[in-house]
């Protein structure tokens, strides 16, 4: 191997040696690979020093040896990296007999154990001939195996210990070889020592091997081996002694072996391993008391427990004093942190071999972690008896937050009901979980904080949502015990404020019924107090012989288990009242005794009334028989439930066939039936009534005409029939006809008239103009005349010329503006031109603006037609420039599909159409000339909003 390597050893490692070496009380010393020491006890320091060897670190195991001895340490080495235990003797650099042992540990170290034996080894010195040796006397004596063995290692002598030691005569051992009885992994062991004895390098060798017995068991020998020269100096035979250390050895073995494991074990150990020695200083400690205590290796080693250790200190010291063990619970909290290490602790005492205690090793098992899940499971615990003692839900929900405030103690956390209530605030949440119950609604949420840059791990996430499905559970409980406590004070406020009797009746053992409860409706019908009632057998309550009564049926409602009900006449408070009981069995599997209640409501105002709806039903079917409407009842299957008198006469003598019958075989099958029975279902689908006029024919009488009035009878919100009434409006309708005719010869009168007043008015305005106008204009000029033939000679008459040449000028436009009210004469141009000369006229006159639209199409309309639509317009600005006020108006004119559109349009100040007095005619004139053209005028006005008048004018001339 090469020794110039040194292996680099962390104080982790360094210190577990330290502290595991401490504890041997023999010189124990570690090695790394190139054979230099890492770390000493006490025990090989003193051996150094006992040597005049420093007890450095680092420094090299064979500067204890003598230089002979390095090569059998070597070889050893050598044996030892082979995972194999490896063993020999040698002498120190002071003389002294050493036992080496070497073993492999973690395979970068050697543990090398060493024991001294007590004097110095001594060599063999003479090499005289066996022969002059008197062998017999020193084998027979010797208490120590010895033997001669030859050079090429044949027995040659063996005494009585050794034949004891390997279950062989010396006859027996004289037959084989000393290598033969050698255990085959030991063979090579001191061959290089043995070539050095034979070399005379060294005056003897001891070696540790093991030899085989004759029965097979392998036996520990020391072997000190001395080699016998002749007279010139040539090894003769070997003179060997062999003790038997196989006791001491398997014990060394077990110990050293017990050493490896507890240092294996508590270096890897979850739990906390500390050894004190007597005066309770720690002489080791695990990693695992570094890492829960945050402590150092050096502030650990040699240090006791504080003051401040309390029991703990105690403890230890009891079990120093009395060896006794101790078992108890321990809690810590460490510097610098809020945090708490809870711990089981086992102190044990360490004793020496004559039983003296000579140190305490604790074991402290880490059950912080259980004793968080105790205390967890104790609040859940609370929580669950909270919830089963009623707690109200605030409290609850709160002690769930408790809850995760343990489990997770580096959150914030709080609860949100899906109404908004919060139950504790907390910071600032960063992320939550839904509170869902078993339908997958969502009830409200968990809130819980979080770190910038994290997120909730998995046992985080588990734990929130077992607690989420605990306060699940909560909340469904709360809302159930809530609907049933508002069940029972909504059923209790029945009971006590209904207008019905109630009576909770109780069967006794001998049959009888005794009152459990009753209500205030019953105590003031019955005028008794409440004390008086309870426990109270039925007939001081009821009488003798409505109680015999109410007993039978109560039998017979317990036996058959079903409810009866039944009227009966009783006395109440001297006046007889008819109540309607109800017997109802209370089902209770907790009872022993059947109970059953009693419902007793008072109908008496319920009979008489319904003795009066009687008389009225019967007045009402009297009324509707006599009705001189034809009434039928329809199912909302159409099928004809009822008719009556009149429409049994209609229909004849086939009325009873109706009944029951489907309205598709009683009416034909025609555009009035399909109408009736579409009406029918209309009315049954949207619960509205509706009428319709029919034309029937085909009955018993003359045909008619019948208004059909269809009205649903509804039970609740669905239709169950509908009640058809006809009403003959035959008459009605032959009157209505008449009217017509009369009107329309009215309104042809009325045309005729307006016609001829129109030609009049062209005629006079005709007759003004041309004759009048040409009389006026010969005198103005006859006058003018005058002026200039006499005006020079007789100065005194020009002024009178002048005056009556004004005069005339203004009877002239007087015979004008007469002539133009009667007809313009541009409407004798066409309508086109009136509506210009209308529009300026208005302009001139009301300093209004008026904008007039004409169709870009020619338009073509009799005369009668065009002068009513000048009329209808110039009524419209008149009454503009009276009432309106307007500052906008406009005329239109345009064309539509089948008539012309007369639109007149203004901004005033409008007015209610429907609140014009008859008096007022110019409205109703402009209607009248719409119909006499054979359309329409309308009228829209609203105040404040203006108002449009429109006059439909037929396009068609065979419409003229």
């Amino acid at each position: 191997m090469a020794r110039d390597t040194l292996a680099i050893v962390d104080d982790d490692t360094l210190r577990t040696l330290e502290s595991v070496l401490s504890c041997l009380s023999v010189a124990v010393v570690a090695l790394d690979r190139a054979a230099r020491v890492v770390a000493g006890n006490r025990a090989f320091s003193h051996l150094q020093i006992q040597n005049g060897v420093s007890p450095a670190a680092g420094g090299e195991f064979i500067a204890l040896l003598r230089s002979e001895d390095h090569g059998v340490f070597y070889a050893a080495l050598e044996q030892a990296a082979g995972k194999t235990r490896a063993g020999f003797s040698a002498l120190s650099r002071g003389a002294c007999g050493l036992d080496i042992a070497l073993t492999l540990w973690r395979e970068d170290y050697f543990i090398v154990e060493v024991i001294a034996r007590q004097g110095p080894s001594v060599a063999q010195s003479d090499t005289e001939s066996y022969s002059q040796i008197p062998l017999r006397s020193i084998f027979d004596s010797s208490g120590t195996g010895l033997a001669l063995v030859s050079l090429d290692g044949r027995w040659l002598r063996a005494n009585g210990v050794i034949c004891s030691l390997l279950g062989y005569s010396e006859a027996q051992l004289q037959n084989t070889t000393f290598m033969a009885l050698t255990h085959a992994e030991d063979r090579e062991v001191g061959k290089q020592l043995i070539d050095e004895l034979k070399r005379g390098e060294r005056p003897g060798a001891t070696l540790h091997k093991r030899c085989i017995r004759r029965d097979g068991r392998v036996v520990w020998v020391r072997l000190t081996v001395g080699l016998v020269r002749d007279d010139q100096g040539q090894p003769i035979c070997f003179v060997s002694q062999l003790e038997d250390i196989t006791e001491n050895w398997q014990l060394r073995e077990t110990l050293m072996g017990s050493e490896l494991k507890f240092l294996t074990l508590a270096e890897n150990s979850p739990n906390i391993i500390v050894r004190y020695d007597r005066n309770l200083l720690r002489t080791y400690v695990n990693p695992t008391f570094l890492l829960l205590t945050g402590m150092s290796y050096d502030q650990s080693i040699g240090a006791s427990p504080g003051e401040d250790a309390g029991d703990y200190l105690n403890h230890l010291q009891h079990v120093v004093a009395t060896g006794e063990t101790a078992q108890f619970l321990d809690s810590w909290t460490f510097a610098d942190s809020t945090e708490s290490l809870s711990c089981a602790v086992s102190l044990m005492a360490e004793r020496s071999h004559t039983g003296e205690v000579v140190g305490v090793l604790a074991l402290a098992h880490d059950i912080t972690e259980l004793r968080k899940q105790q205390v967890l499971e104790d609040a859940r615990l609370g929580i669950f008896e909270k919830m089963s003692t009623g707690a109200p839900l605030e409290e609850t929900l709160g002690l769930l937050v408790g809850y995760l405030q343990l489990a997770l103690p580096h959150r914030s956390c709080r609860v949100q009901l899906g109404t908004g209530t919060v139950m504790n605030q907390a910071s600032a949440v960063g992320w939550s979980e839904p509170i869902v119950d078993k339908q997958g609604h969502i009830l409200g949420t968990f809130e819980l904080s979080q770190s910038p840059g994290t997120g909730p791990d998995e046992s985080d996430m588990l734990r929130v949502r077992q607690t989420c499905h605990i306060a699940a559970i909560a909340i469904e409980r709360w809302r159930s015990e809530s609907l049933l406590r508002e069940r029972e004070r909504r059923y209790r406020d029945i009971f006590d404020h209904t207008l019905d009797m109630l009576c909770l009746l109780e069967m006794t053992e001998v049959g009888c019924l005794r009152c459990v409860e009753v209500n205030p409706a019953l105590l003031r019908a019955l005028g008794k107090a409440h004390a008086d009632v309870i426990g109270e057998p039925l007939e001081p309550i009821f009488g003798r012989l409505s109680a015999q009564k109410i007993q039978a049926l109560c039998e017979q409602c317990t036996s058959a288990g079903r409810v009866v009900e039944f009227d009966e006449g009783m006395m109440l408070r001297n006046e007889v009242r008819q109540l309607h009981f109800t017997l109802v069995p209370v089902a209770d599997s907790g009872r022993v005794a059947p109970q059953i209640l009693v419902i007793s409501r008072d109908i008496t105002l319920l009979t008489r009334a319904r003795q009066k709806e009687l008389g009225r039903q019967h007045d009402i079917s009297a009324l509707v028989e006599n009705s001189p409407d034809a009434i039928a009842r329809l199912s909302a299957h159409g099928e004809v439930l009822y008719v009556n008198a009149q429409l049994r006469k209609w229909v004849g003598g086939a009325w009873p066939e109706l009944m029951g019958m489907p309205m598709d075989a009683v009416a034909p099958l025609n555009h009035q039936s399909q109408l009736f029975r579409e009406l029918v279902a209309q009315v049954i689908q949207e619960n509205k009534a509706t009428e319709q006029e029919f034309f029937l024919s085909g009955l018993k009488a003359a045909p008619k005409v019948v208004l059909i009035h269809f009205v649903p009878e509804v039970d609740g919100q669905r239709v169950v029939s509908v009640l058809a009434v006809g009403r003959d409006i035959s008459k009605l309708r032959a009157a209505e006809r008449r009217l017509a005719n009369s009107n329309a010869q009215l309104r042809d009168l009325s045309t005729r008239r307006e016609t001829a007043r129109e030609e009049e008015r062209k005629l006079i305005a005709r007759e003004i103009h041309d004759e009048l106008g040409q009389h006026l204009t010969a005198l103005r000029m006859g006058i003018s005349l005058l002026r200039f033939q006499f005006g020079a000679s007789t100065p005194e008459l020009t002024p009178q010329v002048e005056r009556l040449m004004v005069l005339t000028d203004k009877t002239i436009q007087v015979v004008r503006d007469v002539s133009t009210s009667l007809r313009p004469s541009a409407l004798n141009l066409g309508l086109v031109s009136g509506l210009e000369w209308l529009t300026t006229e208005f302009v001139s006159l009301t300093r209004v603006p008026c904008v007039l639209h004409l169709p870009l199409i020619p338009l073509t309309l009799p005369d009668t037609h065009a002068t009513a639509a000048f009329r209808i317009v110039q009524e419209s600005l008149t009454n503009i420039a009276r009432y309106a006020e307007a500052t906008q108006v406009s005329v239109t004119l345009s064309p539509q599909e089948t008539h012309w559109l007369l639109e007149v349009q203004d901004n005033g100040k409008g007015f209610d159409p429907d609140a014009v007095t008859r008096q007022t005619l110019g409205l109703a004139g402009m209607r009248e000339r719409g119909l006499m053209l054979g359309g329409k005028v309308i009228i829209f006005s609203h105040p404040g909003q203006g108002t449009t008048v429109q006059a439909f004018i037929p396009m068609h001339k065979d419409t003229y």
